[in-house]
C-alpha cells in the first residue's frame, strides 16, 4: 500500500457514509490538539513562574 492510497482511504474513508460523522471527527481531535496545547503551555508558565 502505497501513500496515495493511504491518502485516498483518509480523504473518503469507506466506514464513514456521512460526511457528519468525519466532521465530528475531525473536530474532535482539533479539539484534542488544542487541549493538550493549552496544557502544555500552562505547563510551561508554571515552570516560568517558580
Amino acid at each position: 500500500m502505497h501513500m496515495g492510497q493511504l491518502v485516498d482511504i483518509f480523504s473518503s474513508p469507506p466506514w464513514f457514509d456521512t460526511s457528519e460523522a468525519f466532521l465530528t471527527l475531525s473536530f474532535l481531535s482539533r479539539g484534542i490538539v488544542w487541549i493538550f496545547l493549552l496544557a502544555l503551555l500552562a505547563r510551561v508558565d508554571e515552570g516560568c513562574g517558580q
